[in-house]
């Protein structure tokens, strides 16, 4: 069962590189999810993990973000070579010195660099969360059947924080 006093969140590649090409009624809506995520990160001690996709050129994380993420005291920036955020990286490293062992998943490329990282994730026996609010492709839809079939699901980041809720 995933709880909050062990839950950590990723925010995978939500670089202004990657979001420029969503549609804007489908980013301001993942936007506004994301930063509900966020903001109750901050009010409850949960660290944030922001994955970032590196060459350069994709830039830095969403600035629409960023204010957020400043005020969540237990936040890691981590640069990132490959689709997945394990790959070559501290992460794992990380997330345990933080003892954490639930992953909730937010960002984009959902069919690629969130579910590779989640793939790893699995693989390495951290349990996966996501909802589908907090994920998107990049034209805006979504299959979430993956999601659905390999970790905890809901389709709105509410319901996750009400059954993380329910889990204290």
């Amino acid at each position: 069962m995933i709880k909050v006093d062990n839950i950590a969140v990723l925010l995978i590649d939500m670089q202004e590189g990657f979001t420029e090409y969503i549609p804007t009624d489908y980013f301001n809506k993942l936007i506004r999810a994301q930063r509900s995520v966020i903001n109750y990160l901050g009010n409850n001690d949960i660290p944030l993990v922001v994955l970032e996709y590196k060459p350069i050129y994709y830039g830095e994380t969403d600035s629409a973000l960023l204010d957020a993420i400043n005020c969540v005291q237990k936040t890691i920036f981590i640069s990132k070579k490959s689709k997945s955020g394990f790959k070559q990286t501290n992460l794992r490293r990380i997330l345990s010195c933080f003892n954490r062992k639930n992953l909730y998943l937010m960002g984009v490329y959902a069919d690629q660099c969130v579910k590779a990282t989640a793939q790893d994730a699995i693989n390495d026996g951290y349990n996966i969360a996501t909802s589908g609010d907090v994920i998107s492709e990049v034209n805006g839809r979504l299959s979430t059947t993956w999601f659905e079939e390999n970790g905890l699901f809901t389709k709105t980041y509410k319901g996750m924080i009400q059954r993380l809720e329910k889990s204290l």
